[in-house]
């Protein structure tokens, strides 16, 4: 939600019935990753090809935390 610009909240949800205690890591923080890029991105001046590298090095440090 915007509001003049600003990010008054945003919300990425995980269904505890699709994941357990294993899988939540590998499937929680590249979401929220991927959400906050898309909240904190202008969408009219940024384009996905600019995401893209973000994400990839985002997920290089997720991976060499030990995050899968």
């Amino acid at each position: 939600m915007l509001n003049n610009g600003q990010i008054l909240g945003g919300e990425a949800t995980l269904w505890s019935e699709k994941t357990d205690i294993q899988t939540m890591e590998m499937k929680l923080w590249p979401r929220g990753s991927a959400l906050a890029e898309r909240l904190w991105s202008n969408p009219e001046k940024s384009r996905t090809r600019f995401a893209y590298p973000r994400l990839i090095n985002h997920r290089e440090r997720m991976v060499q935390r030990g995050i899968r």
